[in-house]
């Protein structure tokens, strides 16, 4: 064998042991592009491209009407005096008594009807609207406790204390509920609920929003008209 047909041998196997040390490499370590970044999962604020939406915060609103279905947001001590007299025959031995009842008078807000259409988002201003129903004058309640009646005036040939029926304790009562509820039904009074049930609502609600996000605040507006909620 000449020497230059070796030289040929020498040079074949070392290109075939560079191609295959070549492939080698190449399974090993792959270079078919740029190395890929490593994608982060969203964090659960950027679910949400614009904003909140009010079905974050519907349950736990919803959720506290049905714990205070009524509230009161206003309310004050009333007195109210009713007379009675008891004719005699023929005008001689009639009475007069004066009577004082003393009781509560309240106005409150009933949020049992509302729902998610009272709960309203602006997501611009990072504001949750809650609409509800004007301040409503509760019935009247009478304290027995602070019933006071005035020594009987007895008229001539009048004597003893006053006696009452069933019936006319309960005519009296009625009418001094009346009375009240007159009294009570004024535009100030109506005017001062309706701007404690706005100030007893923002204390309420706001942290229950914020609990949600802190971000957000609390608007209270009204529905209907105040006429509604006269008693």
């Amino acid at each position: 064998m000449s020497l230059r047909n070796n030289f040929y041998r020498i040079c074949l196997c070392l290109s075939i042991f560079f191609i295959v040390a070549v492939l080698i490499y190449a399974v090993r370590n792959p270079t078919s592009g740029p190395a890929k970044e490593t994608v982060k999962p969203l964090e659960e604020d950027n679910y949400y491209l614009s904003g909140r939406t009010v079905t974050d915060f519907q349950p736990v609103i919803l959720d506290n009407f049905r714990k205070e279905s009524k509230l009161i947001v206003y309310s004050f001590d009333a007195t109210e005096q009713a007379d009675h007299s008891q004719s005699g025959f023929m005008g001689i031995g009639g009475k007069t008594q004066s009577l004082t009842y003393r009781g509560t008078t309240a106005f409150s807000v009933d949020l049992s009807a509302l729902d998610n259409r009272n709960i309203t988002l602006d997501d611009e201003k990072q504001c949750i609207t809650i609409a509800i129903p004007h301040a409503k004058l509760e019935p009247i309640e009478i304290d027995p406790d602070k019933f006071e009646a005035s020594d009987t005036d007895n008229g001539f040939l009048s004597f003893g204390e006053m006696k009452f029926t069933a019936k006319e304790y309960n005519d009296l009562e009625k009418e001094v509920k009346q009375k009240i509820i007159a009294s009570a039904s004024t535009e100030e009074n109506y005017t001062e609920a309706d701007k404690s049930a706005i100030e007893q609502m923002k204390k309420i609600y706001d942290p229950i929003v914020k609990a949600v996000d802190p971000s957000y605040s609390v608007n209270i507006e009204f529905v209907g008209s105040r006429e509604n909620a006269v008693s």
